[in-house]
């Protein structure tokens, strides 16, 4: 374990208490992402074996497209629709995100086929189904100190000692959203103080109106990826709370308040937490009892990597992201803009 000398020299945030929160995650292997070179054999080797959205497919051009152009690929492909990704991107600087767009199809195609057809194609940088991801299992609820053993662990009174944070570091929690109102996250929430709340208006031209605490970014419906019932799966929209609670709980381990008499301690008490929500409840089964006892929690790749981005345009230093899945490209982009902002992921 580093001493509390070796803390008192990480700058970079002027918390080390982050460092710790980092480590730890890192330490227990939720993050599930490796960096690679090779995008088109990452998607052919790994598809046989991992979940995706039956009706979408993401596409990266290498150069940018017309409307005319996105037309005629719909027709040749049979494509029904298609959205860009990142419609706020203009300049082919931020890594081509400009560039991705998702693609609608009928449930009669191959999709597997059709994204390793699309992926020898000599204008496409890659192109892959839109994979899902899958939370770990949600923890309970647990008041007690005495029983969270993580926080001895990483000597976290000791780091305590010397700093708990500050309100201009801010945790992005990537995750099933947010309990806004929990009594142990209400005074940590983020707030966009560019934005006036519920005015209907994008007050700070990010192209998202009214994101005052976060934003919600999944927007199904996906054909096999199983809404619980009760939850929000299918607008995108201002309000990223959290029905799953999965992503409750990571912010309670970010940025709980902390020495309250509520709920759990928390790394570092004083920071703030911003909430992009990703994930959703879902009947998908991934063994076990999950998805059927009780939900999965469960996000699409394309939601994934909007959260990141939003997250990192939005100042996060911090962007957990507590979930498994395939490394796909589309990923490997949103992480390394999100990276090149500074964030540590």
């Amino acid at each position: 374990m580093f001493s509390i000398n070796f803390f008192h020299k990480i700058k970079t945030l002027g918390m080390y208490c982050f460092f710790i929160f980092f480590i730890f995650f890192m330490g227990v292997g939720v993050l599930g992402i490796e960096s690679t070179n090779d995008n088109n054999e990452i998607t052919r080797s790994q598809l046989e074996n991992i979940p995706y959205s039956t009706n979408e497919i993401i596409v990266k051009f290498t150069h940018p497209v017309s409307e005319e152009d996105l037309t005629k690929f719909d027709i040749d492909y049979k494509f029904t629709a298609h959205k860009q990704l990142f419609p706020n991107k203009k300049d082919e600087s931020e890594f081509g995100l400009s560039r991705i767009y998702i693609f609608t199809i009928s449930r009669d195609q191959d999709i597997q086929q059709l994204a390793r057809s699309i992926s020898d194609i000599e204008n496409i940088e890659y192109a892959h189904p839109n994979v899902i991801d899958q939370f770990t299992t949600a923890p309970p609820n647990d008041p007690l100190y005495s029983r969270q053993w993580h926080l001895p662990k990483v000597s976290t009174l000791e780091a305590w000692d010397a700093s708990q944070g500050n309100p201009e570091v801010i945790i992005a929690i990537a995750d099933t959203g947010i309990a806004l109102n929990h009594p142990d996250l209400i005074n940590n929430i983020w707030r966009n103080e560019g934005e006036i709340p519920n005015n209907n208006i994008d007050d700070d031209d990010n192209y998202f109106v009214d994101d005052y605490y976060g934003w919600d970014f999944v927007s199904g419906p996906f054909l096999n990826t199983g809404c619980w019932p009760g939850e929000d799966c299918y607008t995108e929209d201002n309000l990223p709370s959290d029905f799953y609670g999965h992503g409750t709980n990571m912010a309670g381990i970010a940025a709980g308040t902390t020495n309250n008499n509520e709920g759990v301690a928390s790394m570092c008490p004083n920071c703030k937490i911003m909430a992009v929500r990703n994930g959703y409840a879902s009947s998908l089964s991934f063994g076990g009892s999950c998805g059927t006892t009780f939900p999965c929690g469960v996000a699409v790749v394309a939601d994934v990597a909007q959260s990141i981005i939003y997250a990192a345009d939005n100042h996060a230093d911090i962007i957990s992201m507590s979930f498994s899945g395939a490394n796909v490209p589309l990923k490997k982009d949103a992480i390394d803009y999100a990276y090149s902002k500074g964030a540590i992921l």
